[in-house]
């Protein structure tokens, strides 16, 4: 288990993830990202047995290469189905890491899993300039602090709270997470609702992207809990693991 004073810097100091992937990045995004984060930390998530050369890059400052803070063995994170698919791998640190995921703009989730999954809010061809850019990377990484407060927290408290529960019980409290989700989209971009081009330098899209649907069809989420159960030590990560994540794509 990584200690905690490591993983604490890091959930601080993190401010974006991306994954070291293409068609998801590119050395263009790499320099952007560069400049924007100068001070703080962009966390990389590679795909399984792909640490190379392919964004060289990613080993200098600003990035950081994220480990799980627990052991993934245990929670049958290493299963072949769950970490081969690299999007949802970096969905999973993205909740771990309490962090943004940006991204290159219209990549779509051509990896799969998450393909069939509608999304609770997006918002498409936004036109910023460098001011408003800022901005919004910043609110994307508030966003991840304040949904693991409310929505990664209900989930918490709903699975430790009742010993069993009915799959009626279960599929209304996901309709309604994901009308909340929907509505604390609308709430924190109002802005780029009623004006989508206050500029003209990047193009960009915003996801709210809820995994939380596929863990429970996959039967993954059932097994955390279990063990959750007994490794109480695990429990203050469990929720991170429930999203949602917020995905920036930036067109550069």
């Amino acid at each position: 288990m990584q200690p905690w004073n490591q993983y604490l810097y890091l959930v601080v100091n993190v401010k974006g993830i991306v994954l070291a992937e293409a068609p998801f990045l590119s050395e263009t995004l790499i320099q952007l990202l560069s400049r924007k984060f100068r001070y703080r930390k962009i966390g990389v998530v590679w795909g399984e047995g792909k640490k190379d050369s392919s964004f060289p890059r990613l080993r200098a400052e600003p990035f950081v290469e994220l480990p799980f803070p627990f052991d993934r063995s245990a929670l049958g994170i290493d299963s072949p189905g769950l970490l081969q698919d690299v999007v949802l791998k970096c969905l999973m640190f993205c909740g771990v890491y309490l962090s943004p995921w940006i991204s290159l703009f219209n990549r779509q989730y051509s990896s799969g899993v998450l393909s069939d999954r509608p999304r609770p809010f997006s918002l498409e061809n936004l036109r910023l300039d460098d001011a408003d850019l800022k901005f919004n990377l910043r609110l994307g990484d508030y966003i991840m602090t304040d949904v693991a407060h409310h929505f990664m927290q209900q989930v918490y408290e709903r699975l430790f709270r009742e010993s069993s529960i009915a799959q009626e019980k279960l599929e209304r409290f996901m309709a309604l997470r994901f009308q909340a989700i929907q509505e604390d989209g609308k709430t924190r971009f109002w802005r780029l609702l009623e004006n989508p081009t206050p500029g003209n330098k990047y193009t960009l899209a915003i996801h709210y992207i809820d995994p939380l649907p596929l863990f429970l069809r996959m039967g993954w989420l059932n097994k955390w809990v279990r063990f959750a159960r007994e490794q109480k030590q695990l429990r203050v990560f469990f929720p991170l693991l429930t999203g949602p994540v917020v995905n920036i794509q930036i067109d550069v």
